[in-house]
C-alpha cells in the first residue's frame, strides 16, 4: 500500500493553541489586520478538485472526502486521492495527495490574524523538522518559500526511505486568507520489486500543481466568501 504522510494532527493542533492565544481578543495590540480577499465562512465539496487529478494521479480514486463544521471556532475539509488500487498505473506510477483544508469562523480580522498566526507556527515546525529524519524513516529537506500559492506558503519536499514502498513527496503548507491549507503529493515509480521515488522534482511540481488548483477551488466558491 502507498505510505501518504498523515499531516492533520499537526495543523490541529496549532489551531488549538492559536485559538487560546485569541480566545481574549479580537484586534491585535498594533490594530486590525485588513483582509486583502475575501473571508471565508464555509468550505467547498471535494468534488470541485476532481479536474485537477488525472494527469497527477492516472486513474486515481478519491479516497476520502469529509467534511466537519461542528466547532464554532473553524471547520475543515479533507479531500484525498491515490491510484494504488488501479490496474495499471505505469506510467507514470503509483501516486497520491492529501489535501486538508481548515477555515476559521471568528469574525473579520480576527479570523485573518489568527490564520496567520497558525501558519507561522506551522512554518516552525516544519523548519524544525527540516535536515532531520523522523522515527518512520521520513528524511525532510529545506524548507522553501515558493511564489503565487495564496497568500503566503512554503514547501518542503521530503523521501519515504522504505524498502517495500520507497517515496518521493513535496508538502505545502499554504494560507489563503483565513483558511490554512496542508497537502502533499508523493508516489513511486517501477513494479513489483524494482521500485524506486518519483522523481523529486516531479513531486515538487506536482505538489504546486495541487495547491494552484487548491486556491481556485476556494476562489470558485462565491457562496463561501462574505
Amino acid at each position: 500500500m502507498l505510505l501518504l504522510i498523515v499531516l492533520g494532527g499537526g495543523l490541529a493542533t496549532a489551531l488549538l493553541i492559536t485559538h487560546q492565544k485569541h480566545a481574549d481578543s479580537t484586534v491585535r495590540a498594533d490594530g486590525p489586520d485588513v483582509p486583502s480577499g475575501p473571508v471565508y465562512h464555509k468550505l467547498p465539496a471535494c468534488d470541485g478538485l476532481g479536474t485537477a487529478m488525472p494527469s497527477l494521479i492516472p486513474k486515481g480514486e478519491k479516497t476520502e472526502d469529509s467534511q466537519d463544521s461542528g466547532s464554532d471556532f473553524f471547520q475543515s475539509t479533507e479531500c484525498d486521492w491515490d491510484n494504488i488500487d488501479a490496474d495499471d498505473t505505469n506510467p507514470p506510477g503509483v501516486r497520491g495527495t492529501e489535501i486538508h483544508a481548515q477555515a476559521y469562523n471568528n469574525e473579520f480580522e480576527a479570523a485573518v490574524q489568527t490564520a496567520k498566526d497558525a501558519f507561522d507556527e506551522t512554518r516552525s515546525e516544519a523548519n524544525d523538522q527540516a535536515g532531520k529524519t523522523d522515527s518512520a524513516d521520513h528524511a525532510y529537506g529545506p524548507v522553501t518559500t515558493p511564489s503565487g500559492l495564496g497568500d503566503e506558503a512554503t514547501a518542503q519536499d521530503y523521501t519515504v526511505h522504505e524498502d517495500v514502498f520507497p517515496a518521493n513527496g513535496t508538502r505545502i503548507d499554504m494560507r489563503v486568507n483565513n483558511v490554512l491549507v496542508e497537502l502533499n503529493y508523493e508516489g513511486f515509480d517501477g513494479a513489483d520489486t524494482d521500485l524506486k521515488p518519483m522523481a523529486a522534482d516531479q513531486a515538487n511540481k506536482g505538489a504546486q500543481t495541487i495547491a494552484r488548483a487548491v486556491v481556485a477551488w476556494l476562489k470558485g466558491c462565491a457562496d463561501c466568501q462574505s
